[in-house]
């Protein structure tokens, strides 16, 4: 969608799954490229130049008329509008914020819940991961805060900062998301299993002096033998028992039983 002075806005269609209708039209300034729901009611986005977005689908939309699919004309005039369309804008970005954590395309946003605690976790394309507080508000200000820029006024939701680490740069590797997978312990989200084109590896995120922590201040990485498995057969998927024990499934069939406190698979299934 392009208004009259040439600028793109994106619109995300949000459908409800017992309904075929839209229920929600959400506004963005950039391509949407991937999405997640830590609850109900709320959306966040990744885009294309790596801003996280929260929308707050209980907050009332204002009516806005919008054109879709027509095309623009030469004099960059708009075609009559066709449709009527209610948009919703972010309540949150990370745009906002006065260090920039992501400047490349999010390509993956996981919803980490827990009693009393939602986090997300954001990975962009060139293997950069930050883990997110999610914080609700019992309501909006509606005067706005000095303080906080990053939210709009009367936004209720908002996203802070845990922690973030370089995985390329710690693993010395040319990050491929084509071949990224990550789970997560249900009992510590700090803790995370993750496959990269070269294998499967286990870290941990801290922001405190840890035994895992190594001189650089970074968390340190250990990989896992996937050797019976194959070298250069990747990843597909993988889950994450509340007792440290980790399934793999790799493209050939195989599947794999790990444990956090080993590096060596328990077992191999083969072609299952």
């Amino acid at each position: 969608m392009e208004n009259e002075e040439g600028e793109k806005n994106y619109i995300t269609i949000v459908y409800h799954l017992s309904s075929s209708s839209a229920i929600k039209y959400l506004k963005t300034s950039n391509e949407v490229t991937c999405m997640c729901t830590p609850f109900e009611n709320v959306v966040i986005c990744g885009t294309k130049l790596g801003s996280i977005l929260v929308f707050d689908l209980d907050e009332n939309i204002r009516n806005e008329e919008i054109e879709l699919g027509d095309e623009i004309h030469t004099d960059l005039e708009m075609v009559a509008l066709r449709h009527h369309y209610k948009i919703l804008d972010p309540t949150f970005s990370t745009d906002g914020l006065p260090e920039v954590v992501h400047f490349f395309e999010i390509t993956k946003l996981v919803s980490l819940v827990t009693k009393g605690s939602h986090r997300v976790v954001a990975v962009d394309n060139i293997g950069k991961l930050s883990s997110w507080i999610l914080i609700e508000f019992s309501e909006g200000d509606w005067a706005g805060s000095l303080a906080d820029l990053t939210m709009k006024v009367g936004g209720r939701i908002k996203l802070a900062l845990h922690s973030e680490i370089d995985l390329s740069e710690k693993l010395k590797i040319m990050y491929d998301p084509e071949t990224f997978e990550i789970g997560f312990d249900p009992n510590d989200h700090n803790s995370f299993i993750f496959s990269t084109s070269d294998g499967m590896h286990y870290s941990k995120l801290y922001n405190q002096v840890d035994d895992n922590i190594d001189k650089s201040g970074g968390p340190i990485i250990r990989t896992l033998d996937t050797s019976s498995v194959g070298e250069l057969i990747r990843v597909t998927s993988i889950s994450y028992s509340d007792q440290g024990f980790i399934l793999t499934g790799f493209e050939d069939g195989s599947i794999g039983l790990y444990h956090t406190d080993f590096s060596s698979p328990i077992s191999i299934w083969h072609n299952s």
